[in-house]
């Protein structure tokens, strides 16, 4: 089993025993600043109303306007990913329980959240998206990731597993590695700049590399060097300062997205073992 070793300047070292790929964030050095945590979107409190067929009991999501195929395509789409009994059924499952909404809408942009005060987050899809589930399936997970992980701080871990969970639905939906930049094969539907992100993932899932690539990309920073910064800030002040009990309370903070980070890592890894032949 691949182990990460932290060294106290926050640098990692990947080995490899018994040919097994896993690294594991454990004892990152400590950093915390305020301005890195990002502020929790509102919860979701309605229950979501209309029924999916079959022994699932998921909700259909109200689609104001919507005509029926788009409705059936979303209804189908959320169905294959919870028979998944994976990733795409942990984010299907979370849709139902935060109340959050689908709806089809003219937009530049494939995808994004609409977040209003005391209403329930709404995701939305560009009109004129081909009417398949991969296609769909990619974009509603690349959007419901981030309200998911919207507690953690904004990093490169973050980032590397709102990418991870996107890749990951669409691989147990039977994206095709090798037709990137194709999306859906069926209709030859590409998305260059998904497509890109996918290969990122695929080229080393797992590893420091992925993540220090996914960081650069993004412009984020990892958590351990947040933590050396404020770590840094909270020695140079003296006992007593009212920011330093502020900075500490933030530490606790780093340090508990950190074992999120770390857990996410070994479920992944889990994943990977089991569907080694998918991401290919």
């Amino acid at each position: 089993m691949g182990v990460a070793d932290i060294n106290s300047t926050g640098s990692r070292r990947f080995e490899s025993l018994g040919g097994w790929v896993l690294f594991l964030f454990l004892n990152r050095t400590k950093v915390v600043s305020a301005l890195f945590f990002a502020a929790p979107f509102a919860a979701a409190q309605e229950e979501l109303k209309i029924d999916l067929p079959g022994k699932l009991e998921l909700p259909a999501f109200r689609l104001k306007h919507q005509d029926p195929p788009r409705i059936g395509a979303i209804e189908s789409t959320l169905v294959a990913m919870n028979d998944g009994n994976e990733v795409g059924m942990q984010v299907v499952e979370y849709l139902k329980e935060a109340g959050v909404k689908i709806e089809f809408r003219k937009q530049a942009a494939a995808s994004a959240i609409e977040l209003k005060p005391k209403a329930k987050p709404v995701i939305t899809l560009r009109e004129g998206l081909p009417l398949y589930p991969r296609i769909l399936a990619s974009y509603i997970t690349r959007e419901a990731s981030k309200l998911m992980l919207d507690q953690m701080v904004d990093s490169a871990e973050k980032e590397y597993m709102k990418l991870s969970m996107t890749v990951r639905v669409w691989l147990e939906l039977g994206g095709s590695p090798r037709a990137l930049p194709e999306i859906e094969t069926i209709n030859h539907f590409k998305d260059s700049e998904l497509a890109e992100s996918f290969m990122l993932w695929l080229e080393a899932p797992g590893s420091e590399m992925t993540l220090d690539r996914v960081g650069n990309k993004t412009g984020m920073e990892t958590i351990p060097v947040m933590q050396d910064r404020v770590s840094s800030e909270i020695a140079a002040r003296k006992p007593g300062d009212p920011t330093r009990s502020m900075l500490e309370k933030l530490l606790a903070g780093l340090e508990e997205d950190n074992r999120r980070f770390v857990a996410f890592l070994i479920a992944e890894h889990d994943w990977r073992w089991i569907n080694e032949p998918r991401i290919r």
